[in-house]
């Protein structure tokens, strides 16, 4: 029996199907939990847009004067801006009604894989997986972002389906659509692999079994076939699409719920933001009024401008004669400077010589202190003196009537010594001649004691002076 082939292009893209995420999975019926699946390539939509469009990105940026108009992420440019571009789209390639094994089909199929990049260079894959697990035949899913190059505007490389076609080869002719022949190219790709397996593929828009019609009629028909197939994948797609989302509907459902809370959240942010915004439009007038007085200080301060213009014209004609002016002050400058150093040489001599006086003088000072303390000490000794003047007629006639009782004594004991033994007796009783000079000198001394040491007296708070 002969094969038929698909190579269906779509833009309904449903990666956490093709993944197999278990959430995914297990709610939809037509996959085998048990079947064989296989992730060739899977990249997160925004590290490969970060791959294959950093570059341009960066480079555009870089040519940016105004931080408004450079591009933070192209993928949430493309995301949020209008449908004629999509982040990424689907090709879903199968081989049917064959009687090859699954494994032959598994080749085939890894062996139109391998091909893209080469034969397709503008489509970017960005994810690649094989299917066993579903009812039906094994077939692939190819995830591609379609790059196309030399823009005029934006960026130099872009997300752009018809220029990437354009770029590969695929021109729209007439009423056929470059998509539709890239779609042709790649059944022709799928027929030629599996010719080479083995297997014969039946076209049945080549007119295999149709009665014959009019070659006119018989292209209408052609082309007919061609443009209802991709309308045929994309029910199948829709169908698929509507029973996923008839198995999600709980999950929608609580979401919604969650949304219902974040619109009262967002209700309330609202009334908080109509707040700010009332605060917002008095702010406003207000700074209308800032700007009307700065409005004012800005004619004011053209005024002060113009004044300075006029006085930087008067300035610019005075400032030769000011520099001539400049040339001769810094000459004076340099006279006074070396008459300045004269005097201050001289200064500083007078102030070395002003130094020595000084020094004498403190020696001089030092001497007119110690004459003033010998002059109290002087002063002291005949204040004690004139004191005790008045006191000596007294002491001198008391010491000489003990020398004249003294000399009287002696007379009388020689006269009366009559004999030898008496005159020895009364040599024992007068005084030697050594005791007589010792008590001369004991008289002296007193007197010395009395005249000569200087006597202390008490003051009127009990100190002696």
């Amino acid at each position: 029996m002969a094969a038929t082939i698909s190579f269906h292009n779509g833009t309904s893209v449903h990666r956490g199907h093709n993944r197999r995420d278990k959430w995914i999975a297990d709610k939809e019926s037509h996959i085998d939990p048990n079947g064989h699946f296989e992730i060739w390539h899977d990249e997160k939509l925004t590290d490969a847009y970060d791959r294959i469009f950093g570059q341009a990105v960066a480079d555009y940026n870089a040519k940016q004067k105004r931080p408004d108009r450079k591009i933070g992420s192209y993928y949430e440019q493309i995301r949020q801006g209008n449908s004629e571009r999509n982040l990424v789209y689907e090709t879903i390639i199968g081989v049917y009604k064959s009687d090859a094994s699954e494994e032959t089909q598994r080749e085939i199929l890894r062996k139109v894989y391998e091909a893209w990049p080469k034969r397709y260079p503008q489509f970017e894959i960005v994810g690649a997986y094989y299917h066993a697990d579903e009812e039906g035949e094994p077939h692939v899913h190819i995830d591609y972002v379609p790059v196309a190059t030399g823009y005029k505007r934006g960026l130099a490389k872009q997300n752009g389906l018809v220029k990437a076609l354009e770029q590969m080869g695929f021109v729209k002719d007439g009423k056929e659509f470059a998509i539709s022949k890239w779609q042709a190219d790649g059944r022709e790709l799928l027929d030629h692999i599996c010719a080479r397996h083995g297997i014969e593929i039946h076209h049945p828009q080549a007119g295999k079994g149709i009665p014959h019609i009019e070659t006119q009629a018989y292209k209408m028909g052609q082309k007919l076939i061609d443009e209802l197939e991709p309308l045929v994948n994309q029910k199948k797609d829709l169908v698929t699409e509507i029973n996923r989302l008839s198995l999600n509907r709980e999950e929608l459902n609580d979401s919604i719920r969650n949304q219902e809370q974040k619109l009262d959240s967002v209700k309330k942010s609202l009334h908080t933001a109509e707040t700010l915004c009332s605060d917002v439009q008095n702010a406003v007038l207000s700074m209308k009024d800032e700007l009307d007085a700065l409005s004012r200080k800005k004619d004011k301060k053209i005024a002060e401008i113009e004044k300075l213009d006029l006085e930087k014209a008067y300035l610019e004609e005075a400032v030769p004669a000011a520099q001539k002016e400049l040339t001769q002050l810094r000459e004076a400058i340099v006279s006074e400077q070396n008459t300045f150093q004269d005097v201050q040489n001289a200064v500083l001599s007078a102030k070395d010589k002003l130094d020595v006086v000084k020094c004498e003088l403190n020696q001089k000072i030092a001497e007119i202190e110690n004459l003033s303390r010998q002059e109290g000490n002087y002063k002291r000794r005949v204040a004690q003196l004139a004191e005790d003047i008045p006191k000596l007629p007294a002491f001198i006639r008391t010491w000489g009537n003990k020398l004249n009782r003294a000399t009287r004594e002696i007379l009388s004991d020689i006269v009366s010594r009559d004999s030898a033994n008496e005159e020895s007796a009364a040599t024992d009783k007068f005084p030697s001649f050594e005791e007589f000079r010792k008590e001369q000198k004991e008289a002296k001394q007193q007197y010395q004691d009395f005249y000569q040491k200087p006597k202390t007296t008490k003051s009127r708070g009990g100190r002696s002076r």
